[in-house]
C-alpha cells in the first residue's frame, strides 16, 4: 500500500487536487464527458489500504 500523501505518482492530473483543510483522503476527476452515458460525468476516488493496516 502507498500512501498518496508521500508518494506523489499516484497523483494524476486528471484529479483535482484536495483542499489542504480537508478530512477525507480523495480526489474528484474533472469533469468528463462520457459517450456511451451521453452525459458529463465526474468520478471521486478514495485509496483503499489492504486489510489489517489503517488509513
Amino acid at each position: 500500500y502507498e500512501d498518496p500523501d508521500f508518494s506523489p505518482s499516484l497523483r494524476s492530473p486528471k484529479f483535482m487536487e484536495s483542499p489542504l483543510n480537508v478530512s477525507f483522503k480523495g480526489w474528484w476527476t474533472y469533469p468528463y464527458y462520457s459517450c456511451s452515458a451521453r452525459r458529463w460525468l465526474m468520478s471521486y476516488s478514495v485509496p483503499i489500504p489492504p486489510p489489517g493496516r489503517r488509513g
